[in-house]
C-alpha cells in the first residue's frame, strides 16, 4: 500500500467517487474533515439522469463529478467489493427517509420502485440488457459511476473492500479513532452463496465477466486483498510513482 500513499501524495486533493454499497459510508466517516478530501457522495462521471425512486436525493438528477466539485489535479477513488455480494447488499439494504416517515427496501428503493418480489427477480431483471434499471448507470456495474460517455474509464484508483480499513488508518486525522462498528460486515461469502441458484450464477458471471478480468473476483471469493494477498488496489491513470 506504501506505494498507493506516495501516488496520492502528488495530488492536490483526494474526490472519493461513492459507490453504493461498498464501504463508501465508513471510509467519509473515517476522513471527514480531513485535508484536502472531497466527499463525492453518490456523483456519476457526466450525470445519470432523474434520481427515481423511494429515497431522495440531494435534488431532481444525479450529480457530475464535477457537479460535487471535482477538478483536474484532483485525485479520484472509489472502492470496489465482489460484485455478488454487492449485488446482495444492493437488493437486501432497507433504510428510510424524511425522519423515518418513509421506508424503502433495497438501495434507492429499488425493489419498491420495480416491484421484485423476489432476488431472483432482481437478478434476472438487472442482467436482462433491455430493461430499464432506476439508476441506469448502474446497470454497468460498480463501474457506471466512473465511465464517461465514449466507455472510457476515468477514475485514478479503485481500492479493494479489503484494504478500506488500513487504507483510512493511514489517512484520517491522527488524532481521531476509526469507528470500526461503522463498517460492519453485514453478509459473508456463506450467506450470499446461498442467495443464488445456477441460472443466476450463470447470467451474473456472464454479466461481471469484464469486470472479474480486470479486478480478479469470482463468485466464490468473499473479498480480495487481506494484508498480502493482493496490492489493494488497482491504478488507472499515467501518474505513477
Amino acid at each position: 500500500m506504501h506505494e498507493l500513499y506516495r501516488y496520492i501524495s502528488h495530488f492536490e486533493s483526494l474526490f472519493h467517487v461513492h459507490i453504493p454499497k461498498t464501504a463508501g459510508t465508513f471510509l467519509n466517516t473515517s476522513l471527514k474533515g480531513r485535508a484536502k478530501f472531497i466527499n463525492g457522495g453518490h456523483c456519476f462521471y457526466n450525470g445519470c439522469g432523474p434520481v427515481l425512486g423511494r429515497r431522495n436525493m440531494e435534488g431532481p438528477n444525479w450529480p457530475s463529478w464535477e457537479d460535487k466539485g471535482f477538478k483536474a489535479g484532483m485525485c479520484s477513488i472509489a472502492i470496489i467489493r465482489n460484485p455478488w455480494l454487492w449485488l446482495a447488499s444492493y437488493y437486501l439494504h432497507t433504510g428510510s427517509s424524511l425522519r423515518g416517515l418513509i421506508s424503502h427496501s433495497g438501495w434507492q428503493g429499488v425493489n419498491d420502485y420495480h416491484k421484485f418480489k423476489n432476488f431472483k427477480d432482481f437478478v434476472v431483471s438487472y442482467c436482462d440488457p433491455d430493461f430499464f434499471w432506476h439508476v441506469p448507470c448502474l446497470k454497468q456495474g460498480q463501474l457506471g459511476q466512473l465511465i464517461a460517455p465514449d466507455g472510457e474509464l476515468k477514475i485514478d484508483i479503485l481500492l479493494y473492500g479489503g484494504a478500506v480499513e488500513e487504507f483510512c488508518e493511514h489517512f484520517q486525522d491522527p488524532k481521531a479513532k476509526i469507528n470500526r462498528n461503522a463498517n460492519p460486515r453485514q453478509m459473508h461469502a456463506n450467506d450470499y452463496y446461498e442467495m443464488y441458484d445456477n441460472e443466476m450464477i450463470d447470467l451474473t458471471v456472464a454479466k461481471f465477466r469484464e469486470f472479474s478480468n480486470m479486478t480478479g473476483y469470482e463468485f466464490d471469493q468473499e473479498e480480495l486483498f487481506k494484508g498480502a494477498d493482493s496490492s489493494g488496489y488497482l491504478i488507472f491513470t499515467k501518474h505513477k510513482c
